[in-house]
């Protein structure tokens, strides 16, 4: 019984730190995950990138983030050293709101044609052949001529 209730002191003595470590592991891989990795040769978001710059980035932003910075403030700070280009998403104000809205304008507009082209398709009306009285009877005329132009073609 006494174990028990050492080891319950302990875990909760614990828990409160455990909970800031999972906090600062989210955060850096929130922030991991909206920053692009820099070096020259890829073009992979920081946080499946393996590469040697990846590696340095990672380990400044861990220290950002241990240093007291907030997940914002160590984006932001990449944004002002980099520019816009170091984000993995483009933000959602200004001229970038277009490449938010725009494939949901697209997808709109073929949906919008596709609609038309089927109503216009579903609604004419089927063409017509104007049929002599007896559409089951072949003329004579027609038969003897066709018959001799099969004979002309060797068929």
């Amino acid at each position: 019984m006494r174990r028990l209730s050492i080891f319950a002191i302990l875990l909760l003595w614990g828990l409160p730190s455990a909970g800031l470590y999972a906090a600062e592991v989210g955060d850096l891989k929130e922030v991991r995950v909206a920053l692009m990795c820099t070096c020259p040769d890829c073009t992979m978001v920081l946080v499946s990138c393996e590469c040697g710059t990846a590696d340095q980035m990672n380990a400044a932003i861990s220290k950002m983030l241990d240093d007291g910075m907030s997940k914002t403030d160590v984006i932001q700070a990449y944004v002002t050293r980099y520019g816009e280009v170091v984000l993995s998403a483009p933000t959602r104000e200004g001229f970038n709101l277009l490449s938010w809205i725009m494939p949901y304008v697209f997808l709109l507009g073929g949906f919008v044609l596709l609609m038309s082209l089927f109503k216009r398709w579903s609604s004419q009306k089927p063409v017509t052949v104007a049929v002599g009285k007896n559409p089951g009877v072949v003329n004579n005329t027609l038969m003897t001529r066709m018959e001799q132009e099969m004979k002309e073609l060797g068929i």
